[in-house]
């Protein structure tokens, strides 16, 4: 399974990395040179057009490449590709492994499920965070078991922790039987009027949707259901709203929604998503 990124979205979640780490890296950084903000934009260049690169080989040859056209990126390790660094506060490069504070931490939730933080669990929390504050909707993509769902489970649940007050966690599992119509129920159940056309979450909250197991099915007459729910699901990603079911030709609009989804890339299948 391969969802497909057109070029317009990659820019677009390019430049929102890009302004989500400015703002950031401005509460932090007392002084910003035309070095800090270059790596800070190739920061956003890597994990928005790379970010969607699962593939090991691709990745080398996107390290490559982004190495060839510019200095501003660590070259001194041949073994470290551009995915293994980031910009810390100061502006400088450092390699993932680094923010694992004391070498190896681990922490266990409320279930008695211990979680241990690796290069790349760190790495890929800072991304999902970093994607929260640009709010755009996250994906995790790879084989059966790779703990997309856990890790996924372990940021939400942190956060509904941390930021339970302004922010609510919901969860959708999809089966054979999904359809818009599944969605639609969903939305219908959980978003309320605000005012005008308009709604969000009660209470003036921000809800983060967790859709586990998002599997892109073939077009074909027994895939039908199934292809109505992902294309309900990107006509609320891209357009922000849907249209009233009991009131014809009425628009509403969604606020306060990022959604958060697994997809597994093994089944087999190559279908793509439309972007």
């Amino acid at each position: 399974h391969r969802p497909v990124s057109s070029e317009v979205g990659l820019f677009e979640t390019c430049l929102a990395y890009l302004n989500s780490l400015l703002k950031t890296y401005t509460e932090t950084a007392e002084v910003f040179s035309e070095t800090h903000v270059e790596r800070l934009f190739l920061f956003s260049v890597i994990w928005s057009y790379g970010g969607i690169l699962y593939n090991e080989k691709d990745q080398l040859k996107f390290s490559a490449l982004l190495k060839s056209l510019t200095n501003s990126i660590p070259d001194d390790d041949p073994k470290c590709s551009v995915f293994d660094y980031y910009v810390d506060e100061s502006g400088e490069w450092d390699v993932w492994q680094n923010r694992i504070v004391g070498g190896l931490n681990s922490h266990t939730d409320l279930t008695g499920h211990t979680f241990v933080d690796t290069a790349d669990t760190v790495r890929s929390e800072a991304l999902v965070e970093l994607a929260l504050t640009a709010k755009r909707s996250v994906i995790f993509n790879g084989p059966h078991g790779a703990g997309k769902t856990t890790l996924c489970n372990n940021f939400l649940d942190n956060r509904a922790l941390n930021f339970g007050k302004i922010e609510t966690v919901k969860h959708i599992v999809l089966n054979g039987h999904s359809s818009s119509s599944t969605l639609h129920q969903f939305m219908q159940v959980n978003f309320h009027h605000r005012q005008g056309y308009s709604y969000g979450p009660k209470n003036g909250k921000v809800m983060n949707l967790f859709i586990d197991d998002l599997h892109l099915p073939l077009r074909s007459h027994t895939a039908k259901q199934q292809c109505g729910f992902h294309e309900y699901l990107r006509q609320l990603m891209d357009s922000k709203g849907m249209f009233n079911l009991a009131k014809p030709n009425e628009w509403c609009a969604v606020e306060d929604l990022t959604i958060f989804a697994t997809l597994a890339n093994d089944h087999g299948s190559c279908m793509e998503l439309d972007p």
